[in-house]
């Protein structure tokens, strides 16, 4: 694919702009947050500034209401009406609501019955009793701030309960004082970029707090020059005015073009590098060509070379049955001899009877047919099973002990079997014969060629957590740490006659063919080789 890759010019410039526009879009959605971020917080200080305005009208008022609600002439004037406490505050030529900033003024005993109010001129209120009417309940039960909409005007409407100045006496009423909300009133920062719109029925994205106010909630909607934030003021989770603020979005904007000018510049030095890179490949390409070729015949020539090499491993291993078989069998063919020879003296002598014949006859007969069956173990030990079948791990292990018998018999080594688990395994039988094979004869080797006394091979076969576990272990002296990793790698041996493939080809079998592990470690005595298989 790669080579195709550089054959085909229109494949790699597809890859290019296909790699430069994921660049582009994750580079942009990268670094593009940063900017949202500084623009959120730039936003979240407008919104406050704003929200810090709407506070101190309410807070002027109040301080006006709370001076006149806890002065004892008021706590008085509620009671007896004096026509004085008008005059001296409230007559014509008197300022005093214009001083405090308010539109109008208003007292309320606790009956909710209006003693005494006055309005500026410009508010042009027609029905004052009516507008009257309609403030009172604005301010129910403890609410002692809130925007009003009386005739499409909004209005801050602050109350302050009338007491003695020392907060003595019996509660008589409140005092309303009130301001026409209007754009002209807010900073000139703001006067092109907010105004009074219908109540938003969104949900928040974020809230402020106000000290007058219970809840005020701002809702964003972003658009590709202006960012839109609706303020709603809500008292007892009702909505009392919208506004909305209309930011510039300017920090986004110039974020957006730096990045573009950054991916513009980083594109074109990608298409650059790339095209750099594709000369460079074709380049290669041609060295490519001359050191495939070498390499494709030197892989011919190990190819040959593993195929000769496995060749006299067989070769090997076949002398090895040769010779295993010819230990079996001469204990047999001497006594067939005997057995022969006394046939011919009995006869000689004339001491040869029918029944000694008999005798002599049963006697070789089941020497021969010991003889045919060691035959048989060797013969089907080698056949190579195609399909898969179901067979008990200790007759695997039963079978590779009879033809390693007399080998080692020979040696005096001792072979411990400790079959903890009856375990039964999917596989192919005779090359697990082969793994066992392999191994307990690198055991016997290592025995014989360290002259240990009172040589022994332990195997164990267990079952742990539907795996069987099969290990061997001998006890001379391990294997060198030095050379435990290289234990299975092909054509490592420290046998003088050794080819290296034997524990290679077990490892195959068990990992790639039986999926299963093999490892070896030392143990205290000496190597110890562990067989796990799925069950």
């Amino acid at each position: 694919m790669f080579n195709d890759l550089v054959k085909n010019k229109f494949s790699i410039l597809w890859i290019i702009i296909i790699f430069i526009i994921l660049f582009n879009y994750i580079s942009f959605n990268f670094f593009i947050k940063d900017f949202i971020e500084l623009e959120k917080n730039e936003n979240y200080k407008s919104l406050v500034t704003l929200n810090t305005h709407i506070d101190s009208k309410f807070n002027t008022l109040k301080i006006s209401a709370t001076d006149y609600a806890q002065w004892d002439q008021t706590y008085d004037f509620i009671e007896d009406k004096n026509k004085e406490f008008i005059y001296e505050n409230f007559r014509d030529d008197s300022v005093t609501i214009e001083n405090i900033n308010a539109n109008f003024i208003l007292f309320i005993n606790n009956k909710n019955e209006k003693i005494f109010g006055q309005f500026t001129k410009d508010l042009n209120i027609k029905d004052e009793e009516d507008f009257t009417k309609f403030i009172i309940p604005s301010l129910e039960k403890d609410n002692y701030s809130t925007i009003i909409k009386y005739n499409e005007k909004y209005y801050y409407l602050v109350k302050s309960k009338i007491t003695k100045s020392d907060l003595t006496g019996d509660f008589r009423g409140y005092v309303y004082l009130g301001k026409l909300l209007t754009m002209e009133s807010f900073n000139k920062d703001y006067e092109s970029i907010l105004k009074i719109i219908d109540i938003d029925p969104h949900e928040s994205d974020i809230k402020l707090r106000n000290r007058f106010i219970d809840d005020v909630s701002v809702h964003f909607y972003y658009q590709k020059d202006i960012l839109s934030n609706i303020i709603t003021l809500n008292n007892q989770e009702k909505a009392l005015i919208s506004f909305k603020l209309e930011m510039p979005r300017k920090i986004y904007l110039q974020g957006e073009n730096s990045i573009l000018v950054f991916n513009f510049i980083v594109s074109s030095l990608i298409l650059l590098i790339f095209f750099i890179f594709y000369l460079y490949l074709h380049q290669l390409k041609k060295l490519n060509l001359n050191l495939e070729k070498r390499v494709s015949e030197e892989i011919i020539k190990q190819k040959a070379q593993e195929e000769i090499l496995i060749q006299q491993t067989r070769l090997a291993e076949m002398g090895n049955m040769i010779n295993n078989i010819a230990h079996q069998w001469r204990q047999p063919l001497n006594s067939l001899g005997l057995i022969l020879q006394n046939i011919q003296f009995s006869f000689e002598y004339g001491d040869l009877t029918q029944e000694s014949l008999n005798k002599s006859l049963d006697k070789s007969d089941k020497i021969i047919n010991a003889m045919s069956n060691t035959i048989d173990t060797f013969r089907n030990f080698f056949i190579a099973n195609k399909e898969k079948a179901l067979f008990q791990i200790e007759h695997s292990i039963d079978s590779t002990l009879i033809i390693l018998n007399t080998i080692l018999s020979h040696h005096n080594i001792d072979v411990e079997k400790n079959i903890k688990d009856d375990i039964k395994i999917f596989a192919h039988e005779n090359e697990f014969s082969q793994v066992l094979l392999n191994i307990i004869t690198n055991s016997k080797d290592a025995l014989v060629e360290n002259s240990i006394k009172n040589p022994k091979i332990e195997i164990i076969v267990k079952k742990e957590n539907d795996k069987a576990i099969i290990t061997i272990e001998d006890n001379a002296n391990g294997i060198n740490e030095e050379l435990l990793d290289k234990v299975f790698v092909p054509y490592f041996t420290t046998k003088k006659k050794g080819t290296g493939i034997g524990l290679y080809m077990s490892k195959i079998i068990i990992e790639q063919n039986m999926k299963g592990t093999i490892d070896v470690k030392n143990g205290s005595k000496g190597a110890v080789f562990t067989i796990t298989l799925p069950l």
